[in-house]
């Protein structure tokens, strides 16, 4: 790997604190070294030696001239990973939608949102082999989706986005929602209110009777049903770990084959797909009002075993392949 001793600074650093850029550029480097950087000249900006209190401005030149430094910032700046080492995982395939400032993925089963091997390592790779353009913004998913959930998973490509989408929910302008088959009838509406608690250990959420816990709200729609099971359209108002797993299974509906929360065994798993989600128009990112995600055709293939061929019909349109 070629050292780097030289980035520009991008949109997206644009008013931060020259430390705090230099900081994420040197990477694990120890904090009192990277002042130690700056205050020997081992870092220039625009070729002179800049205050660690100065700001940043996009357009800016950094320069390393010690190459201890360099060899730094090689390996973990952000934006400026190896371009010829072949890290960057085929994501293209994943890909729905890409805008200005977000990029809308169709997650597949068995495949962890963030951590070793998930998406978040995808979207860094895929986004900084295609075009590095910051120095201290490093793109990542900006919420997650468990291992076994499918669907739409919402990554950053600027700070723009970033803060928009998390912005977004956390004024619960976006709505998401999602399909999931049920065990047992449903046969109305409902809307599921509750206190959930999180057993970080247990990997569980269970219902709580203390205030202190967050309350999760859900609403619940019937698409078709067997008898033995439903197919719900469902909408969350709220945002928990396992929040629709943990409800349905409250209610002695829980996912087919979720085993975790009752739902016996399936032959693969439970289905629980986030299909669509809806943009306030006020959203001050590059995003279209709705982005729909289908299901995998194996999916749409169980459910049309378990519900018949007529549940094109009764799906929300795009979501079943035909």
């Amino acid at each position: 790997m070629a050292l780097r001793d030289s980035f520009i600074a991008g949109r997206d650093d644009d008013g931060k604190r020259v430390d705090r850029v230099v900081r994420r550029l040197l990477g694990d480097v120890p904090l009192s070294a990277v002042f130690k950087a700056l205050r020997t000249g081992s870092v220039r900006v625009n070729g002179r030696k800049p205050q660690p209190a100065d700001r940043v401005r996009e357009g800016d030149a950094f320069a390393i001239t010690d190459l201890r430094f360099a060899a730094a910032s090689a390996t973990t700046a952000p934006g400026f990973r190896d371009r010829d080492s072949g890290a960057a995982p085929d994501l293209a395939r994943l890909i729905i939608l890409e805008t200005e400032d977000l990029l809308f993925l169709n997650k597949p089963r068995g495949v962890l949102s963030h951590g070793p091997g998930g998406l978040d390592e995808s979207v860094l790779a895929y986004l900084s082999y295609k075009a590095g353009k910051s120095l201290s913004f490093a793109p990542a998913p900006l919420h997650r989706l468990d291992r076994n959930t499918t669907g739409l998973l919402v990554a950053s490509k600027t700070l723009r986005g970033a803060r928009a989408f998390s912005a977004a929910l956390q004024d619960r302008t976006v709505e998401k929602r999602y399909i999931a088959v049920l065990r047992g009838r449903l046969d109305r509406k409902d809307h599921w209110v509750d206190s959930l608690e999180r057993l970080s250990k247990q990997r569980r959420t269970l219902r709580s009777a203390l205030a202190v816990h967050r309350k999760a709200v859900t609403l619940v729609e019937p698409i078709a049903a067997n008898g033995a099971f439903t197919l719900a359209d469902i909408r969350i108002l709220t945002g928990l770990t396992h929040q629709i797993r943990a409800q349905a299974a409250l209610r002695g509906r829980p996912l087919a084959g979720d085993v975790k929360y009752g739902g016996g065994a399936e032959p693969h798993g439970y289905i629980l797909h986030a299909y669509r989600l809806d943009f306030p128009e006020e959203f001050e990112a590059d995003a279209p009002r709705t982005v729909i995600a289908p299901v995998p055709e194996d999916t749409a293939l169980r459910l049309r075993e378990r519900f018949g061929p007529k549940i094109l019909l009764s799906a929300p349109p795009g979501i079943i392949p035909p």
